[in-house]
């Protein structure tokens, strides 16, 4: 299995979790795919078994909404 970040790197965690992935050792089993757009951004949702989304400033993004419709387009 293989976690996936996807999305713009704002907050600058990724320094931070791409650490944490190495002292765990499971760095090679995680990707930082940064933003995704057009088909591809639907093919991750469909391809997804979960969706999180990470904020401490949105209570409901349009991913969390995006990621309910995959199958329609």
């Amino acid at each position: 299995m293989t976690l996936i970040f996807a999305g713009p790197d704002e907050g600058g965690m990724k320094a931070e979790l791409d650490q944490m992935a190495a002292q765990l050792g499971v760095r090679t089993r995680i990707q930082f795919a940064g933003p995704v757009f057009g088909e591809a951004k639907w093919a991750a949702y469909r391809d997804a078994d979960v969706f999180v989304l990470p904020s401490q400033n949105e209570n409901f993004g349009n991913t969390a909404a995006e990621s309910l419709l995959p199958e329609l387009r």
